[in-house]
């Protein structure tokens, strides 16, 4: 449609996302920016194509086709399609029944008093117990389930996803760090090789921006550090260099937030860091932020609900068991958020519907030779509680990328027992109740 030439690349992209019915927040999430600044772009989507409400949004965006009939709208066992007879009459396909939206608004209330009478809730959660330090875990649970393995066994790699495709580039393998780009698509659960990244890197993170990968510094082959800037272009499978890093630097915490990148500590060959950066893609520029408030390398950091968190870490002597929340402006101070329920470090996070999940990682009693509990966590940094998930496997587990991809996490590779994983494995984090629909 002509008006498709009206809406940014950010906006496509946005109106894309709204068809699969997915929440603002999790768009936030998902394209790294604020909640408010999706209201922004919705509004101004809603104006240019001249619907009112997310579902004609959406179906603007099936008619337009910028989302296949495949995708997240159907989600099974719900379409919202045009009439084929008559394209200005919207329908809905509910269990592969057709109901006219006006019947399904009656049904929608319907559901609603019953909600309001008896209530359909879903628990997840157990109730919360105290262990002994004080902080709040609740019972441990399963349900992890195994997917394709990875083509090759890797830990400590960069990992990032795009277009619902995740991402995993470069790492340690069996015979030493790898140039390795793959691709795996969830919907198939296949791999594809691509084009390697030109300097082999491990203990490196990887950034999206701007729908691109970005990559800088790592540790190379024989063990030293590079400040080397590399971004893959996933459209055309191709890599360029970006301005490098002040430092060589590996084992750093960092994220997108608000269309740039900040990184956080990390170490070089010689020592630890507490200094921070900041990279604006525009100008392909870094800037000094304020430093934290002590040296860390293999710490996580993560976004939820427009705050940054760093969580763990380790300082070449202890492990850190603190979360904190970064407030990049320099007259601001850094705050103590929540006490992890041990100290941790070489974690994987991601987070999903406002909670973070933290799985596998070192501790201290790891260090010294006795293995802690096999647990990871799900943490709410709203309620300040945590809840154990049990690991799927029962040596130490640590170097994992962790990705959020629809309603799952996805934990890839990692360290077991100090040996490269190919374990492709998953976890249900959201779950939903479907009703039958009765006419």
């Amino acid at each position: 449609m002509s008006e498709n030439q009206d809406l940014s690349e950010r906006e496509l992209e946005i109106l894309r996302l709204v068809a699969t019915g997915v929440s603002n927040k999790e768009i936030a999430t998902q394209l790294y920016i604020s909640p408010n600044t999706v209201k922004v772009h919705l509004k101004n989507i809603f104006t240019k194509i001249g619907v009112v409400s997310r579902t004609e949004a959406a179906m603007y965006a099936v008619r337009a086709g910028l989302i296949s009939d495949k995708e997240g709208i159907q989600d099974n066992h719900l379409d919202i399609t045009p009439n084929k007879h008559n394209p200005a009459v919207t329908e809905i396909i509910i269990f592969n029944k057709i109901v006219p939206i006006n019947v399904l608004l009656g049904i929608l209330i319907a559901i609603l008093l019953v909600l309001l009478v008896g209530g359909f809730v879903l628990i997840r959660n157990s109730q919360l117990q105290q262990d002994e330090s004080g902080v709040n875990v609740s019972g441990v649970s399963t349900g992890w389930e195994k997917r394709k393995p990875l083509p090759q066994a890797r830990s400590a790699m960069a990992s990032a996803i795009v277009d619902n495709h995740l991402y995993i580039i470069g790492g340690q393998t069996d015979i030493g760090v790898t140039s390795h780009t793959d691709r795996y698509d969830p919907q198939t659960d296949q791999w594809l090789s691509l084009r390697e990244k030109p300097t082999a890197v491990r203990d490196a993170s990887a950034i999206v921006l701007g729908g691109n990968i970005f990559i800088p510094g790592g540790k190379l082959h024989d063990e030293s550090a590079t400040n080397i800037l590399e971004i893959y272009d996933p459209l055309n499978d191709s890599w360029t260099t970006g301005s490098p890093l002040p430092e060589n630097l590996y084992a750093y915490a960092s994220v997108a937030f608000e269309g740039k990148l900040y990184l956080f500590g990390g170490k070089n060959d010689l020592e630890y860091f507490n200094q921070s950066y900041q990279y604006d893609p525009s100008v392909d520029k870094w800037s000094p932020l304020k430093p934290l408030p002590n040296a860390l390398a293999y710490s996580g950091a993560i976004v939820v609900n427009g705050h940054i968190l760093l969580i763990g870490g380790f300082d070449g002597t202890s492990v850190n068991d603190e979360i904190i929340e970064y407030v990049p402006e320099e007259n601001l101070g850094n705050k103590t958020i929540g006490i992890l329920p041990r100290p941790l470090y070489g974690m994987g996070m991601a987070n999903q519907a406002d909670k973070i999940y933290i799985i596998g990682g070192l501790s201290d009693d790891v260090i010294s030779g006795s293995l802690e509990e096999n647990t990871s966590f799900e943490y709410s940094p709203v309620e300040n509680t945590f809840r154990s998930i049990k690991n799927p496997i029962n040596d130490t587990w640590s170097m994992v990328s962790v990705l959020s991809q629809g309603v799952y996490i996805y934990a890839l590779g990692g360290d077991n027992n100090n040996q490269p994983s190919n374990q492709n494995l998953r976890y249900q984090v959201i779950y939903t109740v479907a009703l039958p629909v009765v006419r």
